[in-house]
């Protein structure tokens, strides 16, 4: 089994079975995409969203109450028990529902991966989305909570990356 699961494996298998097929080999890609976002700087500053209210539509802040290991500490996967408190929200919940988590990076790790990039996190951003755009961002926020709430920095990318 891959350390990725089958991604590096279907990587590198994918083209022996395009040539056993007799399929012509699919053409690599250099072009850099077009961008999907304008991005201004509108000043330094107080963020002009506070952190609490950078929430997906549709989304609904909840509070964890419980967070449990399901597996063996050196299993190859991280499954998980969580609990969460949904009383006077608009979350509801039935057996079988699948709840979408809106993962934020570490502060303090946020600000040294800017500190090294070179970024000031005191500036304010406006970001517009263009055609493409597929994921939601807020229009107004800092440097910092673009690493802290938008962007998965830390993450492992994805064989689409």
């Amino acid at each position: 089994r891959d350390e990725d699961r089958y991604y590096t494996g279907w990587e590198a298998w994918l083209p022996e079975l395009w040539k056993v097929m007799g399929l012509p080999q699919m053409p690599l890609s250099q072009e850099a995409p077009a961008p999907c976002y304008r991005v201004d700087v509108s000043g330094t500053g107080k963020p002009p969203i506070s952190d609490d209210d950078i929430v997906p539509p549709g989304a609904a802040k909840l509070t964890l109450l419980h967070n449990s290991l399901l597996v063996p500490e050196k299993y190859d996967r991280d499954i998980r028990h969580y609990e969460f408190k949904i009383e006077g929200t608009p979350v509801s919940y039935k057996t079988g529902d699948s709840l979408a988590v809106w993962p934020r990076n570490p502060l303090d790790k946020v600000e040294e991966f800017c500190k090294e990039m070179g970024f000031d996190t005191t500036q304010n951003l406006r970001v517009l989305p263009m055609e493409g755009a597929r994921n939601w961002c807020p229009q107004e926020l800092s440097v910092r909570q673009v690493f802290s709430h938008v962007l998965d920095i830390f993450g492992k990318p994805n064989r689409k990356f």
